[in-house]
């Protein structure tokens, strides 16, 4: 029999009145009844067994309160408080249906970042990003297999050849991406690591607030796409120096191609970007509240 276990997300404790993430340094208040609700929440209870245990205390239909227990748990797991596990009694089915999980329409999950070191942070970020998006280079080989052995067409084995080296340059170059994002806020604020939150479409690093130096929330933010596209551009201007022959020139074309593409993310209408501009307007706010102050 299968169930779904949730369980508050590392780092996450429950208060008497608030849900408190120590990694953002951040409360959520909660009213009495969701704390009962949350007292129940150990991470072995599958949310039948909770529901079941509940209605008997609070004398409500099953029915009323699995859809109460649902919003609040769906609430939770939004906003990266609450994970869920897949339960069947059989390991690899366990496996399977939590890898499966994630791409399902407003999936959550938050993963563990305390690694401090560049390297331990990058491999940890390549993981998390190779679990993401694995299977659709995995689907695309095996159709290319297929046609392969149908065809026989050389070109379908070069297509599946750059396809792989595409891959591998997204996957490599967006945990650089993040990994930039996560391992400056560590050297700037050791005290809160924050955390990788995943959904069904992306993988971010969310990290708390750096105050009060918002400037250094500017550079956390700017060196996450920098890195890696301005690598990406080097890499395309030395292509000519190390030009040994089609294949190679063509594959290190695609890779840095894939890197260089990061530095659209610093345009201001796309997501660092977007959030440079919004710090650097609260940046001249907090300066011109200051210069008022100094003329009162």
């Amino acid at each position: 029999m299968s169930k779904i276990v949730p369980s508050l997300s590392f780092g996450v404790t429950l208060t008497e009145e608030a849900v408190y993430d120590e990694y953002l340094d951040a409360s959520v208040p909660v009213n009495e009844t969701a704390h009962v609700i949350l007292t129940e929440v150990d991470g072995e209870k599958g949310i039948g067994e909770i529901v079941d245990n509940l209605a008997k205390k609070f004398h409500v239909e099953e029915e009323v309160l699995s859809h109460d227990i649902g919003n609040l748990f769906k609430n939770l797991n939004q906003n990266y408080l609450l994970n869920w596990r897949y339960q069947t009694g059989n390991r690899v089915k366990d496996i399977v249906f939590q890898f499966l999980s994630q791409y399902k329409p407003g999936y959550h999950e938050r993963f563990e970042m305390n690694e401090t070191g560049f390297l331990s942070i990058f491999l940890k970020m390549l993981g998390v990003v190779i679990r993401k998006i694995v299977l659709f280079w995995s689907v695309f080989m095996v159709l290319a297999i297929l046609s392969f052995l149908y065809t026989q067409s050389d070109f379908i084995l070069q297509f599946a050849y750059y396809f792989t080296v595409v891959y591998f340059g997204l996957i490599t170059g967006f945990a650089l991406h993040e990994t930039m994002h996560a391992y400056v806020h560590r050297r700037m604020e050791p005290q809160r690591s924050g955390f990788l939150a995943a959904d069904w479409m992306s993988i971010r690093f969310v990290r708390p607030v750096i105050m009060p130096y918002p400037k250094k929330m500017i550079w956390v933010t700017l060196l996450g796409p920098l890195v890696p596209g301005m690598t990406g551009v080097l890499g395309l201007l030395l292509i000519p120096v190390v030009n040994t022959g089609n294949m190679v020139t063509y594959t290190l074309l695609s890779f840095f191609a894939t890197y260089s593409l990061h530095l659209l993310y610093l345009l201001p209408f796309t997501g660092d970007g977007k959030s440079i501009m919004s710090q650097l307007a609260y940046v001249r706010l907090n300066k011109k509240a200051a210069a008022k102050q100094l003329h009162k």
